[in-house]
């Protein structure tokens, strides 16, 4: 079973130390996070890596999120570029004595 100090150490952290955090560990006991040089003092302040009241979503669903997401920001990004964008244009160097001008639109 992994709750236990070496669960914390593993692959399945996030089972040991939320059960506990929870309480919904079957054996009541905590001390194996207390004592855990890392965990303890993130179990004494109450801080959670799961929200089991909100509910689940499943990998597909958050990556369709963020796809639609990232879409957005590109349709947003490519309308300020194209609203605020500008081009330098050089104009000839002996018209000016020389200097270079450069006209922003």
């Amino acid at each position: 079973m992994s709750l236990d100090a070496a669960g914390l150490e593993g692959p399945m952290w996030l089972y040991a130390y939320e059960c506990v955090r929870q309480g919904v560990n079957p054996s009541g006991n905590s001390r194996f996070i207390e004592k855990h040089p890392f965990f303890g003092p993130i179990i004494a302040k109450k801080i959670s890596f799961l929200r089991v009241e909100s509910g689940f979503d499943s990998v597909s669903s958050v990556l369709r999120r963020r796809r639609v997401e990232n879409r957005t920001t590109e349709r947003l990004r490519a309308d300020f570029d194209e609203d605020f964008g500008f081009e330098i244009v050089e104009i000839d160097d002996e018209d000016d004595g020389g200097e270079e001008e450069v006209a922003i639109y």
